[in-house]
């Protein structure tokens, strides 16, 4: 029964008489105004989380000056008539920081509304509900980020109206059909402009298209891979699971590609064309010894399908050879798509005879499921080619042979 003066007058009372402080609370039926940060670890049976529609903070971004341990330091560009224009660096610094104070935004949401333990309230003001469908991919403010959710939840939405706002919206009404009518009134003054050369050569300058707009399209370096089917080059981005959420570590099909290849080329062909197998298992029980590879990338080197290579007729060739190179990295300038671009690659192995050099290419790749000899050359032709083009055009000699050795199978095939 007791009035807000009365009330007053007795928190006034209290707080004169030394307390005042929270820990001097008793009372289950008090109610505590707190901050988010201040509430970590507390529960409420009923708790109101509001003013959820203030705006984030953005002082970190709107500064001249940003700094990153990572990408540097950021600075605005200035025109000679005063304008600044952001920099590279500015915008990749702000686009971090806004992506880490989003993520400190919803470590304090969290925070708040785990706090309730029987009933939670969130409370915001807001311009319209339109504004709110229209903010779903801005995210301003804790109501930006918490709306779509709450409604595509059907959780319980109570919208309170302002009627004063129904005379703002009103004026604002009235401002807009007033600019309309003068829209209108300028778009039929120029209708009956009679000139019409002025209006085929907008019409003209509005419908040009940037004829060179295909080479905006093309990189300015690639790799041999993206290159090799027909140039066509995929924009698609494949994300491996991390190997901290498998229990056991599984090497992926490219992780035992890449161990062979280093064993390939570290490897001494002399003596794995005399001593065989048992040089190849020892050598790559050595490279495990030295911590080069680890027990789970020795275990998928097969000894007897790189010792198959050193039976074949090319791969004695190429032991044998006084001029043997392997994992040799070049740049190739290329035009692609009408436009040039540097091309790098590394090509596994060749060796210079008298007629000419010999290429020769691994692959690890699984060849079952019925795939033959021209279905290997159609699928890696190209870049065979660019291997040739790029040797050929380095050591001024020609490509009289080009193979690729198939792990899987121990063959050979010869490339066209």
């Amino acid at each position: 029964g007791e009035n807000l003066p009365a009330f007053l007058r007795r928190i006034e009372r209290y707080m004169a008489s030394g307390k005042g402080s929270k820990s001097d609370i008793t009372d289950d039926s008090a109610v505590s105004i707190m901050t988010m940060h201040t509430s970590k670890g507390l529960e409420y049976p009923i708790c109101i989380v509001a003013g959820l529609d203030t705006k984030f903070n953005k002082k970190d971004i709107s500064s001249k000056l940003l700094f990153d341990k990572e990408i540097g330091v950021g600075m605005y560009a200035r025109k000679s008539f005063g304008y600044n224009f952001s920099t590279l660096n500015v915008r990749a610094i702000k686009d971090k920081i806004a992506e880490n104070l989003a993520h400190e935004e919803m470590r304090l949401l969290y925070v708040a509304m785990t706090r309730a333990m029987d009933s939670l309230i969130i409370t915001a003001s807001v311009r319209d509900t339109d504004s709110l469908e229209e903010s779903i991919d801005r995210k301003r403010s804790y109501l930006d980020m918490m709306y779509g959710s709450l409604k595509r939840l059907h959780h319980k939405i109570v919208i309170y109206e302002n009627t004063a706002q129904d005379e703002i919206s009103a004026s604002a009404a009235a401002g807009h059909s007033a600019a309309r009518e003068r829209t209108e009134a300028v778009l039929q003054r120029a209708a009956a402009y009679s000139d019409k050369s002025v209006l085929e050569k907008i019409d003209r300058k509005m419908s040009f298209v940037y004829p060179y707009r295909a080479h905006g399209e093309v990189r300015s370096k690639y790799s041999v891979t993206e290159l090799n089917k027909g140039e066509k080059i995929s924009s698609d981005i494949h994300l491996d699971t991390p190997s901290f959420l498998s229990e056991k570590k599984k090497l992926s099909a490219a992780e035992i590609g890449t161990v062979m290849h280093l064993v390939m080329e570290t490897l001494d062909f002399r003596k794995a064309l005399n001593e065989g197998e048992d040089y190849i298992a020892e050598f790559a029980d050595r490279l495990c010894e030295d911590g080069i590879l680890e027990a789970e990338e020795r275990a998928v080197i097969k000894t007897e399908n790189i010792s198959a290579f050193f039976e074949s007729e090319t791969g004695k060739r190429a032991a044998l050879s006084d001029r043997l190179y392997r994992e040799r990295e070049f740049i190739l300038q290329k035009e692609v798509n009408g436009t040039n671009a540097i091309v790098q690659g590394i090509i596994d192995c060749y060796f210079e005879e008298n007629d000419g050099i010999v290429l020769i290419d691994y692959k690890n790749s699984y060849m079952g499921g019925g795939t033959t000899e021209s279905d290997i050359a159609e699928r890696y032709g190209n870049q065979i080619e660019l291997y040739k083009e790029a040797l050929e055009a380095a050591e001024g000699k020609n490509v009289s042979e080009a193979y690729i050795y198939l792990f899987d199978t121990k063959k050979f095939i010869k490339m066209r």
